[in-house]
């Protein structure tokens, strides 16, 4: 029997981190007039059919007080210093009730914009049991998509590693979508210079 047409899927902007390299809020620099978090908020919210939940930890009431959160709902991760993992694990145990499958994606993967979230939630919709994940020069990123069955084991995740190791431990059940942009993510402040020079 063919359930597509009711399934789920939870989008999860992963913005909890302190962006040591950075030097300040990461989440706040701005890119194209706005900053790196309202740029994500505003695209994934045009998902309207979807839920979009936003993790924060670090700087969390300047990050409050400088963004509007549309209709997405805030969930903090009071472990955000433990690493991404943490963010993953408080987002999965909160949302797993709820949804068939949540999509990760980073606050600060700034050319990951609505026509790739959009190629990923098709190819989910297509096959909602197989893991969906982005890939650049042969290396496996977010932003990707877990069906529930995969919920126990991002529940296992440990320190600051995100969710590739289950994407690797079920690479049979896995697709994967060439996503160049996916490369681009903002460590330093001069990743930012550099993109919005080129961009």
């Amino acid at each position: 029997m063919n359930k597509k047409e009711n399934k789920t899927i939870a989008i999860v902007i992963l913005a909890a981190g302190a962006a040591t390299r950075f030097g300040s809020a990461k989440q706040l620099a701005i890119y194209k007039n706005k900053t790196l978090l309202q740029q994500k908020i505003d695209i994934c919210c045009e998902f309207n059919e979807f839920d979009t939940y936003v993790v924060l930890g670090a700087a969390y009431q300047d990050i409050i007080e400088s963004t509007q959160f549309k209709t997405s709902k805030i969930i903090y991760n009071t472990a955000w210093q433990s690493g991404m993992a943490s963010s993953i694990i408080i987002a999965t145990k909160k949302l797993a009730k709820h949804y068939d499958s949540i999509m990760f994606l980073a606050a600060d993967q700034v050319l990951i914009e609505h026509a790739q979230i959009t190629e990923l939630i098709q190819s989910w919709q297509n096959q909602p049991t197989k893991l969906i994940t982005a890939q650049f020069d042969d290396e496996i990123t977010i932003p990707s998509i877990f069906p529930k069955k995969y919920f126990k084991d991002l529940l296992g995740l440990e320190g600051d590693k995100g969710g590739k190791k289950v994407l690797i431990t079920h690479k049979e059940n896995l697709i994967i979508i060439e996503m160049p942009e996916a490369k681009f993510d903002i460590d330093r402040p001069e990743d930012l210079n550099n993109l919005s020079s080129n961009h």
